[in-house]
């Protein structure tokens, strides 16, 4: 993908950044040509300016739209596709010209990059030769989107009337730590210039496919999470006069290289629409800097924090910072600090942070809640120590981590939305119920939402790809590619996401509906209703491995295998294994159930059939975990209750459970990512310096001490 022209957002930022100059506006529409040419998008009013139609033509008909605008072009060809796809040929024409079908696109001239639901609104509507697509802003290329997909799954309707207002102004998509994530020792080099380039462009490159793969869901926001910003700065702005990096330090080098990439990808997000930004998780600082005195109070952690964001916003085009008060990064030689004590403190930094990103640097700020409180009350103290009106916050829907027990987070229903602006954000990879390759649904998203929005929450964000202990030593830049989603394959998680994307635009939309319509659309009408049953289904499966309202579900750390740490073993312990096993069956049924219904889909085409045997591959592995995931935790439990002095029938049954579950260990080699990722048979050694509630064993490990306690009570 080519880089293109910075449209939208600021007006210092109305350059060409591809060769770093400024362009007049007679230049503008051949850069735009060469340029967008390179992106395989046909340039409006220059090489796709129309022919007479042939008797099967339809006219996309540009009346008042921008002619050099990147997103705009994107949905344009998007529906030229979905019109071909449907025997049609597509010609773009500046009028209705007699003859055939015309499809209008009607604007304003001019795209607005706020976050107002009405520039954002469509109207699809039927007009004397065809149907008309308008919009007072952005909107614009959210409709073309729609009808295109509307096509691809139910053919061209020209009597089609819709419109549509998003519930929520903001939808924001966060990369987890699987693209564009420093610091991360992937990216240095020992050569000069000292940063892995190739590496980095790579990074760069896929970031913005990602991007374009995302517009299409309508998302206006996204952000990568970088654990801190210190590859950024050098501290040129700390007030003491302290040089914190030396003239030839490699940092100087480094940093003003991944500056210049994070402008890059900022400015390439606002030709999309978008607004980009960092999360990060704080506070951190270089290991060589004194972090003795600073505090949630301390006048020296303000000037740490004022310090590195305006350089960092002097250096970089980036729009702001979702910010984490919680979990601070040790990775890669920065000291992470937590802070603040209370929740008074908490607001206090983000006070601090909002004084410094958003009223100095004129950038935005989002101060997440994770771990700082989820209840009303809790939420009051942090407004104490934090009441500028123009913070806004975000939480997760549950009540605690994305475990389907916790509940719903009281801060949605308690009212904090109507205090301060908010986001609330959802799992749509999916950390504790199969890392997006296993069948998961969330179906219960459908009341979460429509909670959210009669509370008056603006925003939603989708957490999106994410790594296993992200944010410890030991994992690296690519470790868990694989399992991105969006740029990988044909996942179970691009439904949830599917899902996200329409309920984030209408909560009152029907899950059934969009399920059939995402089936439809994917997989052919005839396989629609088997496939939005092995969905719902998969709601059912996860649902029931959970024994209680406080159980975590699966004795384990997302997907990772592990033996139960005291505090899940004393809950184990709380359950009869009759509980366990009536939940063991019911899970092996769901999960048999879900196998059969995949297997019954059919491909009518060869786009189809990849994506049949991507989900029959998941269909596979769904099965294969729950089997191994109830016979491992039946294991555990006679092993965790019947202790050294078990009766007969005890030992039998925990002999029983590890022959099975013996037996069933060779299929995981067809498996050999996801074996190793998930503790099937050797912990990852390169997690060795994760911590220590991360229990690096297996379940091969695991079986091993049974065997020798076993042996002992021959």
């Amino acid at each position: 993908m080519g880089r293109g022209i910075a449209i939208g957002g600021r007006a210092r930022i109305n350059r060409l950044i591809s060769f770093g100059l400024e362009v007049n506006s007679a230049r503008l529409q051949i850069i735009s040509a060469l340029l967008f040419a390179s992106l395989h998008i046909p340039a409006f009013g220059l090489a796709s300016l129309a022919e007479p139609p042939a008797s099967k033509s339809v006219q996309l008909v540009l009346a008042q739209v921008p002619s050099d605008d990147a997103a705009l072009h994107l949905a344009t060809e998007d529906l030229e596709s979905a019109l071909r796809s449907r025997g049609l040929d597509v010609v773009v024409s500046r009028s209705c010209e007699s003859g055939g079908r015309c499809i209008v696109l009607k604007g304003t001239g001019q795209f607005h990059d706020d976050r107002e639901v009405a520039s954002q609104s469509f109207a699809i509507e039927p007009v004397a030769k065809g149907l008309q697509i308008s919009s007072p802003g952005i909107g614009l290329v959210y409709g073309i989107f729609k009808l295109a997909e509307a096509i691809r799954r139910d053919g061209v309707d020209w009597d089609l009337k819709r419109s549509e207002t998003p519930a929520f102004a903001e939808r924001i998509f966060s990369y987890q730590g699987t693209l564009f994530s420093l610091p991360d020792e992937g990216y240095y080099s020992r050569h000069t210039p000292y940063v892995n380039e190739p590496l980095l462009r790579q990074q760069v490159e896929e970031a913005k496919s990602a991007m374009r793969r995302l517009l299409p869901y309508a998302f206006n926001t996204v952000a990568f999470l970088n654990l801190n910003v210190e590859d950024y700065v050098n501290y040129e702005l700390l007030g003491d006069g302290q040089q914190v990096y030396g003239a030839d330090s490699l940092h100087r080098q480094r940093s003003a290289i991944f500056s210049k990439a994070l402008s890059e990808l900022a400015d390439y997000a606002r030709q999309l629409h978008m607004q980009f930004f960092l999360q990060i998780y704080e506070f951190s600082l270089p290991d060589h800097l004194d972090g003795r005195q600073l505090t949630d109070d301390s006048d020296r952690t303000w000037e740490f924090v004022d310090a590195k964001y305006r350089e960092l916003f002097e250096r970089t085009s980036l729009d702001g910072i979702i910010l984490t008060l919680t979990e601070p990064s040790p990775r890669m030689a920065y000291r992470g600090i937590t802070l603040w004590k209370t929740p008074e403190g908490a607001g206090r930094m983000a006070s601090h942070y909002y004084d410094t990103i958003v009223k100095r640097a004129g950038r935005r700020l989002i101060v997440r809640m994770w771990m700082v409180t989820d209840d009303i009350e809790g939420f009051r103290r942090v407004l104490a120590g934090a009441p500028e009106p123009g913070i806004m916050f975000d939480t997760k829907n549950t009540n605690g981590d994305f475990f389907l027990s916790v509940g719903e987070n009281p801060l949605v229903r308690q009212g904090a939305a109507r205090l301060r602006h908010f986001s609330i954000t959802f799992d749509v990879f999916r950390q504790f119920d199969g890392w997006g390759e296993l069948f998961f649904y969330p179906a219960f998203w459908a009341e979460r939402f429509r909670n959210a929005h009669e509370n008056g929450f603006v925003a939603v964000d989708a957490w999106g790809p994410w790594l296993a202990g992200c944010i410890f030593p030991g994992i690296w830049v690519g470790k868990y590619d694989d399992y991105d989603f969006l740029r990988h394959g044909f996942r179970p998680a691009l439904a949830s996401l599917y899902l996200f994307s329409r309920l984030a635009w209408n909560p009152a939309d029907s899950v059934d509906s969009i399920t059939k319509d995402w089936a439809t659309l994917n997989f052919a009408r005839a396989n629609a209703e088997a496939l939005r049953k092995a969905l719902s289904l998969s709601y059912d499966l996860w649902k029931t491995t959970y024994l209680s309202d406080d159980d975590r579900g699966t004795f384990k750390w997302t997907m990772v295998f592990q033996p139960p740490d005291v505090e899940s073993a004393a809950r184990l312990k709380n359950h009869s294994f009759a509980e366990l096993d009536k939940s063991n069956r019911r899970a092996r049924a769901l999960a048999s159930q879900i196998h059969t219904l995949i297997y019954s889909l059919h491909s009518p085409d060869v786009q189809q059939a990849q994506a049949v045997r991507e989900f029959r591959r998941a269909a596979d592995l769904t099965l294969l975990y729950f089997r191994t995931f109830t016979l491992w935790r039946e294991l555990l439990w006679w092993d965790q209750m019947s202790g050294e002095k078990r009766d007969a029938t005890a030992e039998a049954a925990l002999r029983r459970a590890a022959s099975q579950l013996e037996a069933l260990l060779p299929e995981w080699h067809k498996y050999p990512r996801e074996s190793k990722d998930w503790f099937i048979f050797r912990f990852d050694p390169e997690m060795n310096a994760a911590p220590d509630w991360l229990r690096r064993t297996s379940v091969a490990d695991t079986l091993r001490e049974v065997r020798k306690k076993l042996q002992k009570s021959n």
